[in-house]
């Protein structure tokens, strides 16, 4: 029985796993935490020059001024976080030839090909990627490489494209 060249015990070491990261810039974070922490200041600085006046510190309710930043910081915050906590777009496994990634709908973890498809191609013109059913029907994989940090992006395409070369055993 020949030895199955996508198992690890095939004479070669296993090669790690390929990460492709987010390329957001943090930036809407630290601006968000730097215009939350003006407005909160801001609010207690008002509430400091006259404390009998009603407190102006609930900025996020609404109110004048400090109403608007407090909701421009909070979106800012939000999607700054966002970005931080889907830092991963995808993970590719070169032993099984595999890709893990978001479903764009939930944000839940998926394996692709998914049950019922038999491979994955990559489109080089669109840089998109398709999971494939025997009878050639496709279904996009929910990635896109303009989310993607460039260098992470190259390195998984080179070696999607390396191992499922038509030469390569176990491509189809």
């Amino acid at each position: 029985m020949a030895p199955n060249p996508l198992s690890s015990d095939a004479g070669s070491p296993p090669r790690p796993l390929i990460e492709v990261h987010n390329a957001r810039n943090p930036s809407m974070l630290f601006t968000g935490l730097g215009l939350l922490a003006v407005t909160v200041l801001v609010s207690v600085a008002l509430y400091l020059k006259n404390p009998q006046s009603p407190p102006s510190f609930p900025w996020f309710l609404g109110g004048a001024g400090p109403g608007v930043i407090g909701g421009i910081s909070g979106g800012l915050l939000g999607v700054g976080l966002l970005s931080f906590i889907r830092r991963r777009v995808l993970t590719y496994d070169p032993q099984t030839r595999s890709v893990e990634a978001r479903d764009r709908m939930w944000g839940l973890w998926q394996d692709f090909p998914s049950e019922g498809f038999d491979r994955l191609e990559y489109e080089a013109g669109t840089g998109r990627l398709y999971e494939v059913r025997t009878d050639g029907r496709r279904r996009r994989v929910p990635v896109n490489r303009g989310e993607a940090i460039g260098t992470e992006w190259r390195a998984f395409v080179e070696q999607f494209e390396r191992d499922h070369a038509p030469g390569e055993p176990g491509s189809s």
